[in-house]
């Protein structure tokens, strides 16, 4: 029976060590090892699973060679070297790449805990106990103690997956059900795959008697240690040392069980009723930040939830054996698992923006975004470029020209880029950028090569219909482009897919994209720098270096590498600013300069300024105080109508009570309550409650960069202001405004300015060139001549093409620009006439949106209200002829940033080899994945 016994123990040890070794060496290392050695500083997931395949061999392969020399004639060590070191290595290797992707306290201290105990065994078994050096031998006490105590949990721990799983894999096996998917799935190309299940099987077998191995191994090993130690110091000692190391880990221990997600739950239950309570919140923002970004990332740090356990049994034992195993499973997971709900993470979303003014995603990027790129698979990403994206380097700028072609005082400007993915999969880049208000985007191309004549030409289509057909088109990983209007200056640019870079040793077809081309062109009115070039608020996946070729006009420009472009390319002439005259249908456009000297200052004047006390504008508390000063300075607190006069609105997030002051000497800007979120339409809605008869010749609304990612689900209907909106920004210009706040800005005839002098002088500015002018931005005062009867809007909602092309009698006929009126100027004209007709669109109707969108279609320019599009198929083109019949073809819903399950299928040797990897896991739970785009 001993010899029997032996026999099993080489069997065991041998021939899974030599099976293993041999399946990863001969097949997964030649397939996917290349793979990853080749793309290892590519993506972070890739870095993680070499890393993870380097150890597995270099365990296996020392266990191998340390049975060999050391225990050759030794079963039983062979099985405590198996059991006891080499296997607990080989699955937590696999538990940190496939579960634990970030680690919370506790699971740290125990799987750090558990290594330094595999190691203190292994020592052992070489060596023995140290007799001759007291401090190791203390040191070994401490280790086993711990050890003995963690090789029964982790037994009791195995033993509740292994003992319920026993009869179910008993009666699997013996139905052979598994057979013809082993032999239908089986490919000589990938045999190393179908082996690999073959030794998942053997291994499944050992799983049923690692629990009793391990805890034996362990419990005999601490005893020799223990015994060896008393004997040689004495009982008492013994029990001391392991008793101060036992109590030492125990204190860590309770310690870290503590997860912050409770008490930042707790302190955000209830809405802060005075700024007292708004104060001592933002003073523990730390706390409440840790807390909420715990249970936003508790799928990576925990193995399940308390609240929402699955387990095994649920699938095949009766439910109340099941819940006997479930419910001891729960306790014996406790330190494993996160302290609350799946509902968890969309709730500390929700309060993170809530409270901190800004999504989460964005705020915590360099948090999220590893783990994120660690724990999923690289052909797992979305295609979209979510917030997780931005500043990420996984799209080469290789190229960029600058073309400007000059026409006196104002210029034609094209921008030619070219991109190369540095990643295996389909890549969407986006820009967020500003141009002078004047300015006007005249085109955009794509093409898989630098051929003008095989590029793929834009559509000018109404801003919902063309939103709606990119992103179809984008997740269905169709070639699309947008190019969208996004503020009075703000633009947004987005392109699909950039070719993904090759797999290594794949072959590539020679008609298979491999960059994408892309051409923006837009028109500008000079000014005194020279030629305003667009200015990048924000990018997503693109990056630049010093390899990146510059051509601006034919010349290598000296260029600051962080920069996009240039704040300005020089005018090569000094052409004065001039009169400029057009007439589009039944409207003339006049364009003509304006000195400092035209510039005039308000009088008699009312306005009402609005502040923003949002969370995110703590940090331009500085220049709000500064703006208030300035106020007072020049008269507008003093209640006297002759030098203006101002009121306050201070807006109040949560539970915090909007206020009017109208005596702004008693405000202090101070004493604010920086707290929690606020849209704009939020504060617009406050202060129309709060205004009551008075009326303003113009409102301020003072804020920050703002979050407009946060205002895309937000109540929008806002009663129409009778007074010029101005958004005057403190620091940083917003990368987009919400369409709502948009449209008022324009219908009333406001803007947006850095700062407050600049608004109030363009108003009054405006105001004394009469009725008559749109704008006056740039250097130049734009002006339009009405018909003698104004456009009304037609009852016919129809968007067809005829519709568009043939308006009602009762509308203004939209201009006509062909060959025989080729006015290149026009387009500037078009962009302002479109500012005009807004200011009689404050609520809009569907005929009236379809006439100014025909302007910008006829003259191909994109506005507020139209976007260009770039499409690729017939299909495409049908499903945007659709979609612009729709009532809502006006409607943008904005881009669904958050992180989405959006799956493509990886190479088919890739998906055998992770598989190969993971032959030894179990997972214990269905994961819930938030994926980075």
């Amino acid at each position: 029976m001993k010899n029997f016994l032996h026999a099993i123990f080489h069997t065991v040890f041998w021939v899974w060590n030599i099976a293993f070794l041999f399946l990863v060496c001969a097949g997964l290392l030649p397939q996917l090892g290349v793979y990853l050695l080749e793309e290892n500083l590519a993506d972070p997931w890739i870095t993680e699973s070499l890393l993870t395949l380097a150890i597995l061999i270099v365990v296996s392969t020392m266990a191998t060679a340390v049975g060999l020399r050391r225990f050759r004639a030794q079963p039983l060590q062979l099985m405590r070297l198996f059991f006891g070191v080499e296997v607990p290595l080989l699955l937590l290797c696999l538990l940190r790449l496939f579960i634990w992707q970030r680690l919370n306290p506790a699971s740290t201290l125990i799987l750090g805990t558990a290594v330094v105990g595999i190691v203190a065994f292994y020592l052992e078994l070489l060596y023995g106990y140290a007799r001759q050096n007291r401090a190791i031998a203390s040191i070994q006490v401490v280790a086993h103690t711990l050890l003995i105590g963690l090789s029964v949990y982790a037994g009791l721990v195995i033993l509740s997956y292994s003992v319920p799983a026993t009869p179910a894999l008993v009666l699997w096996f013996f139905t052979f059900e598994w057979v013809k998917p082993l032999m239908e799935s089986w490919n000589w190309e990938y045999w190393w795959a179908g082996a690999g299940g073959i030794l998942l099987g053997f291994s499944a077998f050992l799983f049923l008697l690692f629990p009793f191995e391990l805890g034996s191994s362990y419990i005999r090993s601490g005893h020799r240690v223990l015994k060896a130690f008393a004997e040689q110091y004495g009982q008492k000692k013994a029990l001391q040392i392991a008793i101060a190391g036992l109590t030492a880990w125990l204190v860590l221990f309770l310690s870290f069980l503590q997860q912050p997600q409770i008490q930042a739950f707790k302190l955000l239950s209830n809405p802060p009723e005075t700024d007292r309570d708004r104060q001592a919140l933002v003073a523990k923002s730390n706390v409440i930040r840790a807390g909420l970004l715990n249970a936003y990332l508790a799928d990576y740090r925990y193995l399940g939830y308390s609240e929402n356990s699955y387990y095994i049994t649920d699938t095949f034992l009766p439910e109340p054996i099941a819940q006997f195993w479930r419910e001891a499973n729960n306790c014996l997971f406790a330190p494993f698992l996160y302290q609350g709900s799946y509902n968890d993470r969309e709730r500390a979303e929700k309060l993170y923006a809530q409270f901190f003014d800004t999504p989460i995603e964005k705020a915590e990027a360099d948090t999220i975004r590893p783990i994120l790129r660690i724990a999923e698979a690289p052909w797992r990403q979305s295609p979209e470029a979510s917030l997780l994206a931005i500043d990420q380097e996984n799209v080469w700028l290789r190229s960029q020209q600058l073309k400007v072609t000059e026409q006196g005082d104002w210029a034609e400007v094209e921008l030619y880029e070219v991109y190369k993915n540095e990643t295996p999969q389909q890549q969407e880049i986006r820009y967020a950028f500003t141009l002078p208000e004047t300015a006007v985007l005249t085109g955009i191309w794509l093409g898989d090569t630098a051929n003008l004549d095989q590029r793929f030409v834009f559509q000018v289509s109404p801003r919902g219909a063309a939103e709606q057909v990119y992103t179809t088109e984008v997740r269905r990983r169709v070639d699309p482009a947008l190019l969208e209007q996004v503020g009075p200056q703000q633009y947004r640019l987005r392109a699909f897919p950039i070719p993904p870079k090759p797999l290594p040793g794949a072959e590539v077809p020679s008609d298979r994209p491999t960059e994408m081309h892309l051409w923006l062109a837009y028109k500008v009115m000079r000014q005194p720098q020279g030629w305003a070039l667009p200015q990048l608020t924000e990018k997503r996946n693109v990056f630049w270096n010093r390899k990146t070729e510059r051509l601006y006009n034919g010349q290598s420009p000296l260029l600051n590498q962080v920069d996009w472009l240039p704040a300005f390319l020089p005018a090569s002439s000094q052409t004065s600013p001039s009169l400029h005259q057009v007439e589009l249908g039944d409207y003339q456009i006049s364009a003509k300069p304006v000195t400092l000297t035209d510039y005039t200052s308000l009088q008699n004047k009312r306005f009402a300024v609005v502040v923003d006390s949002s969370y995110s504008m703590s940090a331009r508390a500085k220049e709000l105080n500064q703006t208030v000063e300035w106020l007072k300075r020049h008269g507008f607190a003093d209640n006297n109508l002759a030098n203006n006069d101002a009121d306050l609105y201070i807006t109040g997030a949560a539970n915090a009570k909007p206020q009017r002051i109208d005596d702004i000497r008693q405000f202090n800007p101070a004493k604010i309550a920086f707290y929690g979120t606020l849209q704009p339409t939020q504060m617009l809605r406050q202060y129309s409650r709060l205004q009551g008869d008075t009326a303003y010749d113009g409102v301020l609304l003072l804020t920050d960069g703002g979050s407009y990612e946060l205002g895309k689900n937000q109540q929008k209907a806002i009663a129409t202001l009778s007074a010029p909106l101005w958004v005057v920004h403190l620091g940083e210009q917003p990368i987009a405004y919400d369409d709502t706040i948009l449209k008022i800005i324009q219908a009333n005839g406001g803007g947006t300015a850095s700062d407050l002098p600049t608004a109030l002088q363009r108003q009054a500015t405006q105001a004394a060139l009469g009725p008559e002018v749109i704008t006056v931005a740039d250097g130049y005062a734009w002006f339009v001549e009405k018909p003698a009867s104004p456009p009304t809007a037609s009852p016919d909602t129809s968007s067809s093409e005829s519709a568009q092309d043939k308006p009602a009698s009762n509308q203004a006929k939209p201009p006509r620009f062909t060959t025989e009126n080729p006015d290149t100027f026009a387009p500037l004209a078009a962009r302002q006439l479109i500012l005009a007709l807004s200011k009689d669109m404050a609520n809009p109707q569907l005929a009236q949106l379809d006439t100014v969108h025909a302007i910008a279609k006829q003259l191909k320019i994109v506005s507020p209200y139209s976007s260009m599009i770039v499409l690729v198929n017939d299909e495409q083109r049908e499903a945007l002829r659709q979609a612009e019949l729709n009532k809502d073809r006006f409607n943008r819903v904005g881009d669904n940033d958050s992180p989405e399950n959006m799956e493509s299928t990886p190479e088919p040797g890739i998906i055998l080899g992770i598989a190969a990897i993971a032959l030894l896991l179990i997972s214990r739970r269905p994961r819930r994945r938030l994926v980075m785009r």
